[in-house]
């Protein structure tokens, strides 16, 4: 049997993999919240911080998910294992703070900036910084968090990961496009997102890149279901972020999902 757990957020993303899964032959599938105990060979975890049961195999652990709830740990992670994250700057970090800049060790990083609090979603709760003087105030009053520099993007995208232990893929890459093209300034915020599939014929060698590199990323911060905000600025690439749990409405993702997902199961299980 396949588990998908789920919080309300992903309820439907859950219930759409379950269903795809099915239409793949497998009808031992059901999906049932984060705290619902139950037992099963395999469970898929969308995005519980905690989950109940016993299951031979976890897909996303929760101890993983709550860890990347933090921005911050992951972010560093990457960082330190020198995948492109960008420049930012963390509460926890040595700094000194100019009008005009923030410097760290030797980065500088110019205003302005954009600050996030330590767990937000959606890409909301961020806070334009004009003056790298107000960062104290702000990790002070939202007990952390980070700031990183604002840079005028050329293109966002989504990359699309599942793995088990050395075998990890990238299943696909959409394109981010915002749905009031007035307002996009600041990633996400209230104005969201329409999503584009990249079919492999249009990707370019740079987004080929960008898949085998993050792919390997999820694996290295320990997920096993992600899917990984990139931003692309000329010639460069960085990571903006790795969501453990985000929605799937694709009619084209979302049954790679179930077809990765089957995969695992009959390569562990089967063993």
């Amino acid at each position: 049997m396949i588990v998908i757990k789920y919080p309300l957020i992903t309820k439907l993303t859950a219930e759409r993999i379950a269903e795809y899964i099915k239409e793949n032959g497998y009808d031992d599938v059901k999906v049932e919240r984060c705290l619902r105990y139950s037992s099963a060979e395999m469970c898929v975890n969308w995005g519980c911080n905690s989950i109940r049961g016993e299951y031979d195999i976890v897909l996303n652990p929760p101890e993983k998910v709550r860890e990347n709830s933090n921005k911050i740990p992951t972010l560093k992670a990457l960082r330190d294992a020198g995948y492109p994250v960008g420049r930012f700057v963390t509460s926890d970090d040595e700094y000194t703070v100019y009008p005009d800049k923030v410097v760290v060790d030797d980065m500088e990083i110019k205003i302005p900036l954009i600050f996030r609090p330590p767990k937000h979603r959606k890409g909301r709760d961020f806070i334009v910084v004009l003056d790298g003087r107000e960062l104290d105030y702000l990790f002070e009053k939202y007990s952390g968090g980070y700031a990183r520099e604002y840079y005028i993007k050329d293109s966002e995208y989504r990359v699309h990961v599942v793995g088990y232990e050395d075998d990890y893929k990238a299943i696909g890459i959409m394109r981010k496009d915002p749905e009031n093209p007035i307002k996009y300034s600041i990633r996400n915020h209230k104005y969201g997102w329409v999503f584009h599939t990249v079919r492999r014929n249009e990707r370019t060698q740079t987004l080929n890149t960008i898949m085998k590199t993050v792919k390997m990323a999820v694996r290295e911060i320990g997920l096993n279901i992600a899917s990984v905000d990139i931003a692309t600025v000329g010639d460069e690439w960085f990571i903006l972020e790795v969501n453990s749990g985000s929605g799937v409405s694709s009619n084209i993702i979302a049954p790679r999902y179930a077809r990765r997902i089957i995969n695992i199961y009959d390569t562990i299980i089967g063993e």
